[in-house]
């Protein structure tokens, strides 16, 4: 008799061919053997699906392949959550890798039955042939979830195992967006969900500067981080947290929509421009006083003096609303020299 496995690993693919038999290894020699691998091959055009065949014939009780037509990750993801038997999830790029005791560090939680477990990340360079600890990293985590700490514990959606019943009880899927697909997704998780567990550790293997890969391509040229906004926005009115949270998470994606105006394709820029000015306005007329009114929006302005202008913008807000000078300071160091963005 089969066992229902108790976690469901979820890899979409999409033109992996050089990366899926490491990432498949990975998982299959986990020291913890209730697991079941959900594969959607995204249209792949490659030799993926021959290498995706290979696994699945070999090791039948464990991996399931499905093919779809080329919709993107977020589709893939999305339908893999519905193809699950496992009651906790984990998603995993299929150009990454774990470590072989992630599903057994995570298990030893079940008990407790919390929403989702967290843990870190280690970046590995494949140039280079090196791992670090990049910003995904458990370093700064702390012991005790906080929704107001939400985004020490990072808006990537492969950092986490989730429970399956927290998901679909809550219709908690991806946006399908051509980029930050995990946003909302990651919003919704952090303030709806209420048991959360913490695991200090790094178990996850982000590969890092992949040629054709989204996050490494400089140009963009679509209007992701400003849909991203707006859904974001939608979803908070439907919510009883905090106001200060609400102008937190805010101010993390109005930052986003403008530091990618500063990355936007030649040729898109202007539609960008256009676009990211209304929803600047709209924040500002929408929202009581904080940074943004303050902040000045131009044309043509690079994403070094982007970043300056958003500083400065914040600095000035707690100059003259709050009177914190000291802290003005710190954050504008601070800003400057360690900000980042998860995309």
């Amino acid at each position: 008799m089969i066992q229902t496995p108790k976690i469901s690993i979820i890899i979409p693919v999409y033109n992996t061919e050089k990366y899926i038999s490491k990432c498949l290894d990975s998982i299959l020699s986990q020291t913890y053997s209730s697991f079941e691998i959900i594969i959607i091959n995204d249209g792949s055009t490659d030799n993926s699906a021959k290498i995706l065949k290979t696994y699945q014939n070999k090791f039948p009780q464990k991996v399931k392949v499905f093919t779809l037509q080329h919709k993107g990750q977020a589709h893939a993801r999305n339908f893999g959550i519905q193809n699950t038997n496992g009651k906790f999830i984990l998603f995993v790029d299929s150009d990454d890798f774990v470590d072989n005791n992630l599903l057994l560090e995570c298990s030893k939680y079940f008990d407790k039955n919390p929403d989702a477990i967290i843990f870190g990340v280690k970046t590995y360079y494949e140039k280079k042939n090196k791992f670090r600890k990049g910003q995904y990293s458990s370093k700064n985590f702390k012991k005790a979830y906080s929704k107001n700490d939400m985004f020490k514990y990072h808006t990537i959606c492969v950092n986490k195992m989730y429970k399956k019943d927290f998901l679909t009880s809550n219709n908690i899927t991806f946006s399908e967006l051509n980029t930050g697909e995990e946003q909302l997704f990651f919003i919704k998780i952090s303030t709806l969900g209420k048991d959360f567990e913490i695991i200090k550790r790094d178990l996850y293997n982000y590969r890092k500067q992949r040629p054709n890969s989204l996050t490494y391509c400089k140009n963009k040229n679509d209007l992701s981080p400003i849909k991203n906004y707006y859904r974001i926005e939608k979803f908070l009115k439907t919510t009883d947290i905090k106001y200060d949270l609400k102008l937190k998470i805010l101010s993390k994606y109005l930052t986003k929509a403008i530091s990618w105006y500063g990355k936007s394709n030649k040729d898109f820029v202007n539609i960008y421009y256009k676009e990211l000015l209304k929803l600047t306005k709209h924040t500002q007329k929408s929202y009581g006083k904080y940074w943004w009114d303050y902040y000045n929006l131009r044309k043509n302005d690079n994403y070094i003096y982007q970043k300056y202008e958003i500083a400065k913008a914040y600095i000035l807000y707690l100059l003259r609303e709050k009177l914190l000078y000291i802290p003005a300071l710190i954050f504008f160091f601070l800003y400057l020299t360690i900000s980042g963005d998860d995309e």
